[in-house]
């Protein structure tokens, strides 16, 4: 199980600075066809960050009819992904094949 991360990545729109003064990275996530299990294993150093992530701010995440959130769960420090099912927000099951999902995202942290 593989997230492919393509860093530097220019946004859909700028939006740095409009967070203090916490780093802004820009990532292209790609995520493979076997989503593992309570997410994809992160560190700040997979971002081009050297000390903390603090959150996932996605610009555009969508296939089709299906919205895709990236959230970081720093208890894990792995990056789960959630998608809208029947008006609630759900994490993506173990082994769904994500591969045609990608999600333009800007990463905050130090």
């Amino acid at each position: 199980m593989a997230l492919v991360v393509r860093t530097p990545w220019t946004p859909d729109a700028d939006i740095a600075g409009a967070f203090s003064s916490a780093a802004i990275t820009y990532a292209l996530l790609v995520p493979d066809s076997n989503y593992p299990s309570g997410g994809y294993s992160v560190t700040p150093g997979t971002f081009n960050l050297t000390t903390r992530i603090l959150a996932f701010v996605p610009s555009s995440t969508s296939v089709g009819t299906s919205n895709y959130l990236p959230v970081f769960d720093p208890t894990s420090s792995t990056l789960r992904l959630f998608n809208m099912v029947s008006g609630a927000w759900s994490e993506v099951t173990a082994g769904t094949d994500l591969s045609t999902v990608q999600c333009n995202t800007a990463i905050l942290g130090w």
